[in-house]
């Protein structure tokens, strides 16, 4: 394969599957928030095995106090090309957040999801009520001492989806607020004839004390709720795969799914405290850890300390 041909299969755009959305900034005075799009780091491995095959790049990283170095070098023409770039530590599983944010950063650098700094500026609606004509695996929540709201990631140009890049329609992309995007329920852990019949939930229920006694209901609420925290780093994989199990059962108590409210609840408090800085990271492990193992009364006192921290 000749450099050019590497080069050119490098910048190909993704499928939009492999692209996901996260909120730069939320503009309080309009319910609005800006949305940047990113690929994860395994597009990017399965993008460098397709190029090179498995034996034909590598990755190494050095810890620094603040982050993660990565050096990435990939084989062309029998010469080894390197590459590298630093990330942050991330707030939950830093060492873990900061090699896959480091290895897409240093990727960036061959070319490889390259083209999404070209993309518009996107606006999104934070509405009040979840919406549900629409790709549930599009709909987030956002959630924030100041401002909450459901919103839905916007649809990609042509020119940014694999397979489709008219360079004329570069020039001509608009801003998406309001995409409309196909319905599919089958991502909450229900067959489509086993799904309980669920009714909207809005942020009345952002109250512990205001939640639904409706099963169906709290379990849609805290699967989105589970999106959230994951797309803020505030939930560990493995922790992501635990609640998700627990709360999609057919048997799992309205009592418990609003004991899992409440730990997220406070999940998110302790996340917006690191992030004003009232919060030190050993303080933050040792906090996160009582949330995880406290029973309900624990709890009330753990949001308690949060609540002065946040004085």
């Amino acid at each position: 394969m000749i450099n050019q041909e590497i080069e050119q299969r490098l910048k190909e755009p993704f499928a939009q599957s492999d692209v996901e959305f996260r909120i730069a900034r939320v503009l309080k005075n309009n319910q609005k928030a800006v949305v940047l799009a990113y690929i994860t780091s395994r597009a990017v491995m399965d993008r460098l095995d397709q190029t090179f095959g498995i034996n034909g790049w590598t990755d190494n990283y050095k810890v620094l106090e603040n982050g993660i170095v990565c050096s990435l070098s990939v084989r062309i023409n029998d010469e080894w090309i390197s590459k590298e770039d630093t990330a942050p530590f991330t707030n939950i599983e830093a060492l873990k957040g900061g090699f896959a944010d480091a290895l897409k950063r240093a990727a960036v650098k061959l070319g490889i999801g390259r083209y999404l700094y070209n993309l518009p500026e996107y606006y999104v609606d934070l509405v009040k009520d979840r919406p549900y004509q629409v790709d549930d695996s599009k709909i987030h929540k956002y959630f924030s001492r100041e401002v909450s709201g459901w919103w839905v990631e916007p649809n990609l140009p042509s020119w940014a989806m694999q397979g489709q890049q008219p360079k004329e329609e570069k020039q001509n992309t608009q801003r998406v607020e309001k995409p409309h995007i196909n319905y599919d329920n089958s991502s909450n852990g229900y067959n489509d004839d086993e799904i309980p019949e669920t009714k909207e939930v809005n942020n009345s229920y952002l109250s512990p004390e205001n939640l639904p006694n409706d099963r169906g209901q709290l379990q849609v609420l805290l699967n989105d709720y589970v999106k959230a925290l994951i797309e803020r780093n505030a939930l560990t994989d493995r922790k992501k795969q635990e609640y998700l199990a627990k709360i999609n059962e057919r048997d799992a108590s309205v009592g418990l799914l609003k004991y899992f409210y409440k730990q997220f609840t406070l999940i998110e408090k302790l996340f917006s405290l690191i992030q004003n800085g009232n919060v030190s990271e050993e303080e933050r492990v040792d906090i996160y850890r009582s949330i995880m193992k406290a029973n309900t009364s624990k709890l009330l006192t753990i949001e308690q300390d949060l609540n002065q921290k946040a004085a």
